[in-house]
């Protein structure tokens, strides 16, 4: 949506017009217009150390599908991941409980660390430090941005046009199941 780029672009510019030096990090490098490459410097992800000593296994032998939803505005959301019919680890509902394929846990850095290790794929918004350490575990993302929240709308550009997941404007079970289906390229 070009009137929400340049809104964002406005707002970006209004509150940092006189850095010195810009420092971006993130999954991906954007081309930096020449009259910024002198001051502008890309940086990889910068990741937490549980993330860098997480173990592993293949996203194709995982069991469960973390998602990390915060906010409760989406009613849908337990529906459909129960029609989904995947085991689901949700975090960041403030619940801890089972239902059915679902299971809502607390807050836990170690536990959640740990489900995203073993992760068959993610379901979250466009934030990117969750992004970063999916990539980082090389588990594969569907992303759903916080509507007119232009970061994580590049965010998830970015992670369908390199192949690490997906881009949905919501989380629906057919866009889930086509995601399901293309675990193996991510």
């Amino acid at each position: 949506d070009p009137k929400a780029f340049n809104t964002y672009k406005g707002f970006v510019k209004g509150k940092l017009p006189f850095c010195n030096h810009y420092i971006i990090t993130g999954f991906f490098i954007p081309e930096i217009r020449d009259k910024y490459k002198s001051n502008t410097t890309l940086v990889p992800p910068i990741l937490r150390q549980s993330i860098i000593d997480a173990k592993t296994i293949p996203a194709e032998q995982g069991e469960h599908f973390l998602v990390y939803q915060s906010s409760k505005s989406d009613t849908s959301l337990i529906d459909t991941l129960q029609a989904f019919g995947e085991k689901c680890i949700i975090y960041g509902l403030g619940r801890e409980e089972k239902i059915g394929n679902l299971e809502f846990k607390g807050f836990s850095e170690q536990g959640f660390v740990d489900d995203l290790a073993s992760a068959k794929g993610v379901i979250a918004n466009g934030g990117l430090s969750l992004m970063n350490e999916a990539i980082s575990l090389q588990r594969p993302f569907f992303s759903v941005p916080v509507e007119n929240q232009y970061e994580q709308v590049l965010n998830a550009w970015y992670l369908e046009k390199l192949e690490y997941g997906i881009f949905a404007d919501k989380i629906e079970v057919e866009a889930l199941k086509k995601w399901v289906q293309n675990i193996p390229k991510y």
